[in-house]
């Protein structure tokens, strides 16, 4: 499994590649068109129809609780709301969707945060790898990292792709990513609110795949008042 720290903060990645919300470094790429590929068939939850986890195949709650939220939703009546009871440090809780490993994906989910910081939420990943994509909130702007823990002989990878400011508002966020056949370099489309940008991910060594899909809050760290809701959430094929 991927290590917390690595998970969890924008400050552990390495962000010398990042200018502003969209160029880096290392190949990113600003387009207005939507990502490509496949947003359906493995899960689709709007949170209004199934009991909470229906159409997920686990729930983690450890400090994080999980509920069906009428106060704020894209598609009401409901939500999906993270919330921590009593201002606790720390935990996690999130719905998981698990699949075989596959080197294409594309999922899309409205989101919301209201205030809260040093926290990773939704996250894709490829377990036998120890790799993992995910949305993340830290200093004051949301990001999407990059983390693969190869070994210790291996420095792996860690970066951020991309940022952008933090907002109580609600916003859509698309991944759509794919991966060669064998090892090499992968790519990731980010779409945030209908504007798109494409990064280069993983690397020339290495032969990546992924498994799973959670939504939630993945990785917190110190005490947290705040919430963060999701809503219209959706997993396919992929490019």
């Amino acid at each position: 499994m991927i290590v917390g720290v690595i998970a969890g903060l924008t400050d552990c990645f390495d962000t010398s590649g990042l200018s502003g919300s969209k160029a880096t470094s290392d190949g990113g790429v600003t387009s207005d068109s939507g990502a490509s590929g496949s947003c359906t068939g493995i899960v689709s939850d709007n949170f209004d129809s199934s009991p909470l986890g229906g159409q997920w195949d686990s729930t983690t709650q450890s400090g994080v609780l999980l509920a069906l939220d009428s106060s704020s939703a894209t598609s009401p009546p409901n939500s999906l709301s993270a919330t921590f009871p009593g201002g606790r440090s720390g935990g996690t809780g999130f719905l998981e969707k698990t699949f075989s490993a596959r080197k294409t994906l594309c999922c899309s989910f409205a989101f919301r945060v209201t205030g809260a910081s040093n926290i990773s939420g939704p996250r894709i990943q490829g377990k036998a790898g120890n790799y993992q994509i995910r949305l993340g909130v830290g200093s004051g702007v949301i990001d999407v990292g990059e983390s693969l823990y190869a070994g210790s002989s291996d420095p792996g990878i860690s970066r951020i792709l991309t940022s952008f400011p933090t907002s109580s508002d609600w916003r859509t966020m698309v991944f759509s990513l794919s991966f060669p056949a064998t090892s090499g370099e992968g790519s990731l489309a980010i779409t945030v609110d209908g504007e798109t940008s494409t990064y280069k991910i993983g690397g020339d060594a290495y032969d990546l795949g992924v498994d799973a899909f959670d939504l939630g809050l993945t990785y917190t760290a110190g005490a947290q008042l705040d919430a963060w809701r999701f809503d219209d959430v959706s997993c396919g094929p992929g490019p």
